[in-house]
């Protein structure tokens, strides 16, 4: 009889009195700051950067825009061999780029 793995814990609740303290923090800080930090962020981890590129609703030149679509798709589609045949992990927020990327393309051309 085989064992069954054990359930990855789910994400924890983020409790709005754990925030006041960053909160109170980053209200000190600079807006040259803020946005240096942001940048860093974003630079560091793309799901950041998509987040970021979708709140603010930031335009890209056609060429960044294929990239930002080919790299959404690769993160989208990835997983590790090992879990084929289990359910896995889907990064949401990649195939929600990809989506709002390829309607950005679609309003830009002009059918024939």
């Amino acid at each position: 009889m085989s064992k069954s793995k054990p359930k990855k814990a789910g994400p924890t609740t983020k409790r709005p009195e754990s925030m006041a303290p960053l909160r109170r923090a980053l209200s000190r800080r600079k807006k040259a700051e803020l946005v240096d930090t942001l940048l860093e962020l974003a630079q560091a981890d793309r799901g950041v950067l998509r987040q970021l590129t979708a709140r603010f609703a930031v335009a890209s030149a056609p060429d960044e825009l294929i990239a930002a679509t080919h790299q959404a798709i690769a993160d989208a589609t990835a997983f590790d061999e090992r879990d084929i045949n289990q359910n896995f992990a889907y990064d949401y927020e990649a195939y929600e780029e990809v989506k709002r990327n390829l309607g950005r393309w679609r309003c830009g051309w002009r059918w024939s």
